[in-house]
């Protein structure tokens, strides 16, 4: 450790212990592989000698990847929100040596001397913290105070079982927010909201409300001609910062990919049409191509950057395109195509090049030009070909080799689902492959699940999400294989999650197994970007009796129902994967 460098600790008891001894305050960093502006911090601002010198002396400094302690991310991305009204990472929050927080602030990548940098606030709060600690003190235990009622079960309310109202409630909301023009809910920066589309699924396949196909399958067509999905390589980008998909943040997390691919092997399930069926499968191909280990699991995502510029691999320029690619195939490409031209960010390194999107999703292309949409894919495939082989020799994105035991849970029921719908025993295979491997390699030495599974070995208590998504896997397994192994292996994982998650004072499951608390031991049932684990859960139980015809799942699922009603009811926007256990309950 040169002196020039931050002494970063693991999150812990070690290093808080060491904040107590010396009574220094702590600085959490809190951030994830693929965030761009966690690099540019990380190049900028955490390598300068002085910085790492000041907080060394100040500190005890502590980073975190949230994707592997999302209960620390949670907790104090509360906590910033609290403070100052704002979210985002990376995450800085300034806590006292009990891990109560204070301050929090987001991206500062001035200099001293150029503006507010992040050295002014934390001299600054040093400054404040020898002068004023216990005042400090007493502020942080009042945030404190507020994380405990805001992530603990004190605010559920147990009701009866809820009805088919909530799931209507829900409905008319969603309607309120759709984007009739582009698909998708809201506004830019705009998220695909895969919970909401797969909601929309299930609503038209348990209640066939023709609108919500509508919805559902115009927000996914319309994410497939735009710029979120990679045209060339397969697979979907994070989220876009305009309402027509056009203009990505470029990381490819395995999450997407597997749900993004649940979605349109539903739809091509409701709808029979190839075009579903094309983007379900090359956006799983892209998953078994660029994120499978050779383990059998999945790793957890490709970066946005490529040498510090976001983006990079994926732009093209309309030279390159006409080198690459003869006159009639640039013809064609050029009526199906369209180059974007990127937005200009602040402190953003621009690609050079443009984004790549169809001019309309191919079946209206199609329809244009008085062709079969499969005679036109077929012709394209071609050139796809051409421009994949030149983008390979680019330096690629690095790549995130973590293999996350839920995401993995995603991607394997995905496959195993698509398996059975598209046909393809390969994917079969390496659901199998993969639900094998985290079985076997991602156990901890009690038999629990790991989070995460690296080279180096197994990290982490696994969560709630964790366990509610394998097992989930496991289920659906069953269903498509009927080998009774697969049934097993999900009872004894959920008679596990009860053990370690279930809150037999409230009803429902806490997010963590309680080996560390943190502030509060949360209890949290809403969708975070993922699927809610709860919902995954009460979904699960519900499955469990569909199959065992045990009356002691369907029992325990109105339990858990009964107590997230009232918030179901408040919020429906929230809880939109606890509501498709609604419409499977009453389908």
């Amino acid at each position: 450790m040169t002196a020039d460098t931050i002494h970063w600790h693991r999150w812990g008891q070690e290093a808080l212990a060491k904040a107590k001894k010396e009574n220094k305050p702590v600085f959490l960093c809190v951030g994830y592989f693929t965030c761009f502006w966690c690099h540019v911090m990380e190049h900028h601002i955490y390598s300068d000698p002085v910085f790492a010198a000041e907080m060394n002396r100040n500190y005890i400094c502590i980073k975190v990847d949230r994707d592997e302690r999302p209960d620390i991310d949670e907790v104090f991305m509360l906590a910033r929100q609290l403070i100052t009204n704002h979210s985002g990472w990376p995450n800085h929050v300034f806590l006292t040596p009990d891990a109560e927080p204070f301050m929090a602030v987001g991206v500062l990548t001035k200099k001293p001397g150029e503006g507010r940098s992040l050295l002014d606030v934390a001299n600054d709060i040093a400054q404040k913290w020898k002068e004023s600690e216990p005042a400090i003190r007493q502020a942080a235990g009042q945030v404190a105070q507020v994380l405990r009622q805001e992530l603990s079960s004190s605010g559920m309310m147990g009701m009866s079982t809820p009805d088919k109202t909530v799931t209507e409630d829900f409905m008319a909301y969603l309607c309120k927010c759709y984007d009739e023009e582009h698909g998708g809910f809201y506004t830019q920066p705009k998220f695909p909201h895969e919970n909401y589309l797969l909601f929309l699924l299930a609503d038209y396949r348990y209640r066939k409300d023709d609108t919500a196909l509508e919805m559902a399958a115009l927000s996914l067509k319309k994410m497939a001609a735009g710029g979120i999905y990679d045209h060339v390589g397969g697979g979907f980008h994070r989220y876009t910062e305009d309402r027509a998909w056009s203009l990505p943040h470029f990381e490819k997390i395995l999450t997407d990919q597997a749900l993004h691919a649940r979605c349109f092997v539903e739809l091509y399930e409701i709808t029979g049409k190839s075009y579903h069926r094309d983007i379900a499968q090359e956006t799983l191909d892209f998953a078994l191509a660029e994120l499978h280990a050779p383990e059998g699991g999945f790793y957890a995502a490709l970066d946005a950057e490529t040498n510090g510029v976001e983006g990079a691999y994926y732009v093209w320029k309309e030279e390159d395109l006409q080198q690459i690619l003869s006159q009639k195939e640039a013809e064609l490409f050029a009526k199906c195509y369209q180059l974007n031209e990127l937005q200009e960010i602040p402190g953003h390194p621009k690609a050079d090049g443009s984004v790549l999107r169809a001019r309309q999703h191919l079946v209206a292309l199609a329809n244009e030009k008085n062709r079969s949409y499969e005679s036109l894919h077929q012709e394209l495939q071609p050139i796809i070909a051409k421009l994949r082989e030149v983008r390979s020799k680019r330096q690629k994105p690095d790549l995130d080799r973590k293999i996350i035991t839920g995401w993995n849970g995603l991607m394997i029921e995905t496959l195993a689902e698509a398996s059975k719908i598209l046909g393809r025993s390969d994917y079969l295979e390496a659901a199998l492959k993969a639900a094998e491997f985290v079985l076997r390699a991602l156990r901890t030495q009690d038999g629990g699940l790991a989070r995460q599974w690296q080279e180096s070995g197994i990290k982490d208590h696994g969560y709630l999400e964790d366990y509610a998504y394998m097992e989930s896997a496991m289920i659906t397994l069953y269903e498509v294989t009927m080998d009774k192994k697969w049934l097993q292996q999900a009872i004894e994982l959920h008679q596990l999650t009860d053990r370690l998650f279930w809150d037999e004072v409230n009803g429902g499951y806490y997010v963590t197994d309680g080996t560390e608390n943190l502030l509060v031991r949360i209890h949290r049932a809403h969708d975070n970007g993922l699927p809610s684990a709860s919902g995954e859960m009460m979904h699960n139980l519900l499955r469990l009796y569909d199959v065992t015809e045990d009356e002691l799942w369907l029992s325990k699922a109105r339990v858990m129902m009964a107590a997230y009603h009232g918030q179901m009811k408040a919020i429906p926007q929230d809880y939109s994967t606890m509501l498709q256990a609604i419409l499977y309950l009453y389908r």
